[in-house]
């Protein structure tokens, strides 16, 4: 582990790419988006909360596009608040891979904060420096800023006009390296 850290640190690249995923556990999303199965589409609480609850679980783009048909066979076309719904579990997955611990999506921006380590491992790899150079190619919908929080510096990073999840999505989707896997 010491080698593949340090002399033979180039060759691992993707390996460490993958490291910084697993410190960000859960992506939290707060926004003021549509985003919910509603209740004239299934209406039984008890089967809506179940159904969160194994949307919570899923891991893979397969597992959500199961999830996503057996609502459709059930409950018939899924309305917006529920595609939203789908789709944040996606961007979830793409925020991941990003080191982002947290979206907040609000009057049409989104505000990603990063892993707090501001010095963590994370921020040397390849995979945050096309963050950056991404970034820098669109000032005019991107951003970075630090704020200072409980926890201390914290970086974010501010994308515009955003009125959609699949719209988050597909921003963060273009920030990832093309030679990291993605579920989505």
């Amino acid at each position: 582990d010491e080698l593949k850290e340090n002399e033979f640190k180039n060759l691992y690249q993707e390996e460490q790419n993958d490291r910084f995923k697993t410190s960000v556990k859960e992506v939290q999303i707060d926004t003021d988006l549509e985003v919910y199965l509603p209740d004239d589409y299934i209406n039984i609480v008890k089967e809506r909360l179940a159904l969160y609850q194994k949307l919570s679980t899923l891991k893979t783009q397969e597992e959500l596009n199961d999830f996503e048909h057996q609502l459709i066979d059930r409950f018939g076309p899924l309305p917006e608040e529920a595609k939203e719904l789908i789709e944040s579990v996606r961007l979830k997955w793409v925020a991941t891979q990003l080191g982002m611990e947290r979206l907040l999506i609000k009057k049409n921006r989104c505000i990603c904060y990063f892993i707090a380590d501001q010095q963590g491992e994370f921020f040397q790899t390849a995979a945050f420096h096309n963050i950056i150079s991404l970034v820098q190619k669109n000032q005019k919908r991107m951003t970075f800023k630090e704020k200072n929080t409980a926890q201390g510096l914290k970086l974010l990073l501010r994308i515009e006009n955003i009125q959609q999840m699949q719209t988050a999505k597909e921003i963060l989707k273009k920030l990832v390296l093309p030679t990291t896997t993605s579920n989505s």
